[in-house]
């Protein structure tokens, strides 16, 4: 879905956001994390700053794991 609606698209995030609309939510953050963090924690943080984080953090895992897949496969 992301290719049609751009990279992170999550239909069950569009679906939560288009509930809470319904329910006369306004006011609510571009990511979902960012929304979380403010339900959970009770702040609000820059959303660009939450996409920055979570796209490196997301990007690190990767390479670890490609680490170390090609660690193990070396092993083998």
């Amino acid at each position: 879905m992301g290719f049609f609606y751009g990279f992170g698209y999550c239909f069950l995030t569009d679906w939560h956001y288009q509930v809470l609309h319904q329910l006369g939510k306004t006011d609510l953050p571009y990511s979902y994390i960012t929304f979380l963090i403010e339900r959970v924690v009770g702040i609000r943080i820059d959303d660009q700053l939450v996409v920055n984080f979570t796209t490196w953090t997301f990007a690190t895992v990767v390479l670890i794991t490609i680490g170390i897949q090609i660690k193990q496969k070396k092993n083998q």
